[in-house]
């Protein structure tokens, strides 16, 4: 009878390794190289900080669904460096390496540390469908801090001076109980998607851009170019506080709802609406901004429907060309004006 040998070749691979109930443990003394490539679905755990050392490189790349990466308080850093806040905020080259990228892939979690000083995205997920990242800080990366695929869901995220913008959610994703500050672009965009309870500040640009969706209950402050832009399709933006940023409080080009707003003390206008659009005001304080409360667009004439508006203390509160239809009651300055 004949002996059959088996022989079996082990590679030195950059491959994890078994930590405590199954889940794979990833850290910087085990790794031979980068990226990090994930190629089993399951559970993994930072068990030390990773530095990657080459701007062209991403720490780690998931190349399967299902996979989930608790990140355990480290911190994965790259070799970028930032200088400088919004406007003044510059960092070096922009490169394909990103802390985290998940490719094609469904299902990612990713929560609890920190990835910053990427030449990409903090964490590049554009492509995916059905990512939750939670609990996460990501700072000082070329492009943007978090780039999310469709319903995607973000909260307690924190993006601070990342170059490209901050974090960007679209098609069903929502974003929740996170901050956007200092990013040398918009604090968030938000495509046909929704964003709650967050905080955009000191952003470059806009601190919110919202086409086709919704934004509730943000604290909207000092960014450099407009709180909120609405553009595309029909945007919500219900309970916002907008205040004290540098142009427009709302700048709103396509039909925009806005219900239960404090817009105030902005540098330029409450509201520039878009040349013949019709938006729907309810229960707003429109309040001692710098321009109109709610301006002349830059030609023809737009309809606002609504009632219950309080617009004060702008100069003038509202643009000879701003047609006002009253649902209920709006006191606009001393005037209080009702339907017939």
């Amino acid at each position: 009878m004949r002996n059959c040998w088996i022989v079996v070749l082990c590679l030195a691979l950059p491959l994890p390794s078994w930590a405590v109930d199954g889940v794979l443990e990833l850290n910087q003394a085990k790794v031979t190289g980068f990226p990090i490539q994930l190629n089993q679905r399951g559970a993994y755990v930072l068990t030390s900080n990773l530095l990657v050392p080459n701007l062209l490189t991403s720490a780690i790349v998931i190349n399967v669904d299902d996979v989930t990466i608790d990140l355990n308080g480290f911190t994965i850093d790259g070799p970028n460096t930032c200088t400088g806040s919004g406007s003044t905020l510059a960092c070096g080259p922009s490169t394909s390496g990103a802390g985290i990228t998940t490719g094609l892939t469904n299902r990612i979690t990713i929560r609890n540390g920190f990835i910053r000083e990427f030449g990409g995205s903090g964490i590049s997920a554009q492509f995916s469908q059905g990512v939750h990242i939670e609990d996460v800080t990501v700072a000082h990366n070329r492009f943007f801090g978090i780039d999310a695929g469709t319903d995607s869901l973000i909260s307690g995220v924190t993006a601070i001076a990342n170059d490209g913008g901050g974090i960007r959610g679209v098609g069903g994703s929502v974003i929740r109980g996170s901050t956007a500050s200092e990013n040398g672009d918009r604090g968030f965009e938000v495509v046909v998607a929704s964003i709650h309870e967050s905080t955009a500040t000191s952003n470059a640009l806009e601190g919110i851009l919202v086409d086709g969706g919704t934004v509730e209950s943000c604290n909207v402050t000092g960014n450099e170019g407009a709180g909120i832009l609405a553009q595309g399709t029909e945007s919500n933006l219900v309970g916002n506080v907008v205040r004290a940023n540098q142009g427009n409080g709302v700048t709103a080009s396509s039909d925009t709802r806005l219900e239960g707003n404090l817009i105030a003390e902005n540098q330029g206008n409450g509201i520039f609406p878009g040349t013949g659009t019709t938006h729907h005001l309810l229960g707003n304080s429109i309040l001692a901004n710098s321009l109109a409360g709610v301006a002349n667009p830059a030609s023809g004439g737009v309809t606002l429907i609504g009632g219950g508006n309080r617009i004060a203390g702008n100069t003038p509160d509202l643009g000879t060309l701003v047609f006002l239809i009253d649902l209920t009651c709006n006191r606009i300055g001393t005037t209080t004006t009702c339907p017939p």
